[in-house]
């Protein structure tokens, strides 16, 4: 069963930072960390506790390179992630149909290794080092394929629960 195809995209109104927050707090210990971006793919919002790597693939452009050439961002989407082990979901935010941001889901799925030559070109590109990232990056529990489409279902669904009585 494809979870990924079957999901409409959060239905709420404009982006809430508290309820980002709350998402972030509830997720994070799972190993699910949270960014918003808006419809440019701009990055609007991330989890302040989210690993460094993570929040330098939020910079690094290729993800809203992807956004971007979306052409109906209505439903759940597996983003490619160069990075061997990462895991990104993007979930399009709906006010009456109309697309206003997304929610990008990362976890890790598997061992980072420090000596990847892509962790290790964006690692130079942030002049910090590769083994730095994936070591804090390997502290997030890992979590299989299905178990993070299962869990970004759940997450869609508090977001917009969180949005109706914020």
């Amino acid at each position: 069963m494809n979870l990924i195809a079957q999901t409409p995209g959060i239905r709420t109104a404009a982006l809430n930072a508290s309820v980002l927050a709350r998402l972030a707090h509830r997720w994070r210990p799972a190993g699910v960390f949270v960014a918003c971006l808006d419809k440019n793919a701009e990055v609007t919002w991330q989890d302040p506790d989210m690993p460094r790597l993570l929040g330098l693939l939020l910079t690094d452009g290729a993800l809203a390179a992807f956004i971007r050439s979306a052409r109906e961002p209505t439903t759940v989407t597996a983003a490619p992630c160069f990075i061997p082990g990462l895991d990104i979901r993007i979930v399009p935010i709906l006010r009456r149909r109309k697309l206003t941001g997304f929610l990008a889901v990362f976890a890790r799925t598997a061992a980072l290794d420090p000596r990847s030559e892509d962790l290790a070109r964006l690692a130079q590109r942030a002049n910090t080092d590769a083994t730095f990232l994936a070591g804090a990056a390997n502290r997030a529990p890992t979590l299989l394929p299905q178990q993070l489409d299962a869990l970004v279902l759940c997450i869609e669904q508090m977001h917009d629960d969180l949005h109706v009585g914020a």
